[in-house]
């Protein structure tokens, strides 16, 4: 008899021991798959993020530019900002200050920056030259060309401004009404005015505003950030377009 209550013991401790070793074993794999997955799943977002900017064949700095304040990708536009530093850009800007169709403008920094033209909005006191390039660092300096046609030229000029608390640069832009006079200034001194004829509230890839089919029209477009109910983050974009009258 008592052997037999030993041996059902015996297997009975035997059993736990199987079932402990079992439990551990399960522990083990789960966290071994959620690494591997926690691995994978951040490889697949980094991957969809610079995929998606390709796709829509951004530079570093326009992807600045494009998503700055951009929540979603907050981290990895500050890995792009810690690539670029403010001498590169600099250097990059000034190196077109022996071209004869860009000027210069020094900056209250004392640094030099080429320039292409000068936009004044008479209603909301915005007169700011047109920086010849763009890029974060030069965008805290002042208005910047993002692409487009040239000053006063058939085309669309695209231009960017910060949208600064202080109304610096477009800092009053989302004010602008349609029918006001937008003035640009080209190298020649030759001035033209611009009526805004359309304004809007845009996703930050929503690049349609930015379209050169203008119908032989020369035209202004100038963009900033707008924030949504006065969000910390600028989650969309506030255009305003004009034509040359």
């Amino acid at each position: 008899m008592k052997n037999i209550y030993e041996y059902k013991t015996k297997k009975i401790t035997i059993i736990q021991y199987i079932i402990v070793v079992l439990i551990i074993l399960i522990i083990l794999i789960t966290i071994f798959s959620f690494n591997i997955y926690a691995t994978y799943n951040n490889e697949s977002i980094n991957q969809n993020i610079i995929t998606e900017f390709e796709g829509n064949n951004y530079n570093n700095e326009s992807i600045i530019k494009v998503i700055l304040d951009e929540p979603k990708y907050a981290d990895y536009i500050k890995d792009l900002s810690e690539e670029i530093s403010n001498e590169e850009i600099e250097e990059e800007n000034v190196s077109d200050l022996g071209n004869t169709n860009v000027g210069t403008y020094t900056a209250t920094n004392g640094k030099r920056y080429s320039t292409i033209a000068t936009l004044n909005i008479p209603s909301l006191g915005i007169n700011y030259p047109v920086l010849s390039s763009t890029s974060e660092a030069l965008l805290n300096i002042s208005i910047n060309k993002y692409w487009g046609a040239n000053p006063n030229e058939v085309g669309n000029m695209v231009m960017l401004g910060h949208n600064y608390k202080d109304s610096r640069f477009f800092g009053k832009l989302i004010n602008i009404q349609n029918g006001a006079i937008v003035q640009v200034t080209d190298l020649s001194g030759r001035t033209l005015d611009y009526k805004v004829y359309e304004t809007g509230i845009i996703d930050p890839y929503d690049t349609a505003c930015t379209s050169q089919l203008t119908n032989g029209n020369t035209e202004v477009t100038l963009i900033t950030c707008y924030y949504v109910n006065g969000n910390a983050h600028a989650t969309k974009r506030f255009y305003a377009k004009a034509r040359a009258i």
